[in-house]
């Protein structure tokens, strides 16, 4: 038959059972392997846990615009478009993140968030030749964009929360990984 909605019969035995992960281990693997494909569907889950079924990419923006509220961002300063950050379309300005990343660390899911981001030389960050466990970063590139921000410390052990973009056609292929080690280098 089809498929349908209800109450388990009695008497039947359980074949076989997956754990469902859990969520912080969803999204550290999304952070360091770059998973944009969940990204975006945890956009959607997200707009669908808001504002009710089904999760629609409207929905999902109108949950992220009002989360940044939360911290007394203005989401003005972003066009979101998607979950993953992959369409052109998509906007936002280097001050918006590091305020993001400044104000999520007041909050008490902070470690599981910054335990999220990949350290450097971990699954996508291999390629940057800078290797400090002091920094959890997040890294993106597109076709004209490319991006780095995360925590660190800084020379005199103070811990920073930075954003670094660069866009310029070409970018996502000029091999910025170099220029991001060198942003962490040089703070």
């Amino acid at each position: 038959g089809g498929v349908r909605k209800g109450n388990t019969p009695e008497g039947v035995k359980t074949l076989a059972e997956i754990k469902a992960p859990l969520s912080k281990d969803v999204v550290k693997d999304m952070n360091v392997n770059s998973l944009n494909v969940v990204a975006d569907n945890l956009f959607l889950a997200l707009g669908e846990r808001r504002f009710n079924a089904p999760g629609t990419v409207d929905k999902g923006i109108k949950a992220v615009n009002e989360f940044l509220g939360t911290f007394g961002i203005d989401s003005a300063g972003a066009r979101i478009f998607d979950g993953s950050g992959v369409k052109e379309g998509n906007r936002v300005t280097a001050g918006i993140i590091a305020q993001y990343l400044y104000e999520v660390s007041k909050r008490e899911w902070f470690e599981d968030f910054k335990n999220s981001l990949p350290r450097t030389g971990e699954g996508t960050l291999k390629e940057i030749k800078f290797v400090d466990s002091r920094f959890r970063i997040k890294t993106g590139s597109l076709e004209n964009a490319y991006a780095i921000a995360g925590y660190g410390v800084d020379v005199r052990g103070k811990k920073i929360a930075f954003s670094y973009i660069v866009n310029v056609p070409g970018a996502g292929f000029m091999g910025l990984q170099e220029a991001g080690a060198e942003v962490m280098r040089y703070l």
